[in-house]
């Protein structure tokens, strides 16, 4: 894959809906909490910012989400958040 489409897929987000990248990679499960993201590890909440603002939705309910973990220098990040029913 050539350098600026797999740049342009990571930019927009794309990139998780390719199935080389889905089959590698585990989601993680989490909560939206007013507005904030959180990882759930056993008893732990872990603050995570989500990679993409549009990623997540506005309101002050409490949502299950699922997403994929990265890691930026000021911490990690959420991608491809999903929201459970």
């Amino acid at each position: 894959m050539r350098r600026d489409t797999l740049a342009q897929l990571w930019r927009n987000g794309n990139i998780f809906k390719t199935q080389a990248i889905i089959k590698r990679l585990h989601r993680v499960v989490g909560t939206i909490e007013q507005g904030e993201v959180f990882a759930i590890y056993r008893k732990l909440k872990i603050p995570v910012r989500p990679a993409l603002i549009a990623g997540t939705r506005s309101g002050c309910s409490t949502e299950k989400v699922s997403f994929y973990l990265g890691f930026a220098i000021d911490g990690p990040l959420a991608y491809d958040i999903q929201y459970e029913n």
